[in-house]
């Protein structure tokens, strides 16, 4: 594995956890009837 390969990967596990947070919050804001549940 290369190290560009590797620091790839590392910033898409970072993107990953930050759209994940995101989306929890989006959807909470977006559909209370979710969040309610």
């Amino acid at each position: 594995m290369s190290a560009t390969h590797q620091s790839a990967v590392a910033a898409l596990q970072a993107v990953h956890e930050y759209c994940a947070r995101e989306a929890v919050a989006f959807k909470h804001l977006c559909s209370p009837a979710e969040s309610q549940r």
